[in-house]
């Protein structure tokens, strides 16, 4: 008869021993050691504090609140990928706000490569035909659309020139969308 491990304590189980289990059962059917990394095997950063959309359900500061604009510095991007928790993860996504609002987006994602990340940069898209021609030499390796259908032929025009330029790229890049309604 197995049960589940409890606290003496609170009478409920223990946490601890469940995540301890939990771990040791994924390491034995992956055929890992019986340890795993308490770190992040995938990170998402907020590198913009604008958007240029005012979407009702989106958590981001809308333009008619006011907030001062705010952008992840290179500095600080590099200090939070060396950080000893984020430092082995595999992926970085890059959101916002709006992430083609960042002066500097170039300049994190050739950070973000020079660590050896795997670099997503999550965009309404709107603005990949002006500011995205920026990172097009030299892209993320996944850009994640959301579609919205007051301003899908916006952004269908905005990713047509953008995929246009692409062949220009140094490398092959994953493009995905989400359709949010």
């Amino acid at each position: 008869n197995h049960h589940a491990p409890h606290d003496r304590r609170t009478g409920g189980p223990d946490l601890g021993q469940l995540l301890n289990l939990g771990r040791t059962a994924l390491a034995i059917h992956t055929s890992r050691s019986t340890t795993l990394s308490n770190h992040p095997v995938s990170v998402q950063i907020g590198i913009a504090s604008k958007c240029n959309l005012a979407c009702e359900f989106c958590y981001v500061i809308r333009p008619d609140k006011s907030l001062s604009e705010a952008y992840v510095s290179p500095k600080c991007f590099a200090a939070l990928l060396e950080h000893r928790q984020l430092r082995d993860c595999i992926r970085v996504g890059l959101s916002g706000g709006e992430p083609f609002l960042h002066p500097e987006i170039d300049e994190l994602l050739r950070i973000g490569r020079s660590r050896h990340k795997i670099l997503t940069v999550y965009t309404n898209g709107l603005l990949l035909n002006r500011r995205g021609m920026k990172i097009v030499e030299d892209p993320p390796d996944a850009v994640c659309m959301s579609i919205y259908p007051e301003h899908a032929e916006k952004q269908a025009a905005s990713l047509k020139q953008w995929l246009a330029a692409i062949p220009l790229a140094k490398r092959p890049v994953v493009i995905c969308s989400v359709i949010v309604s």
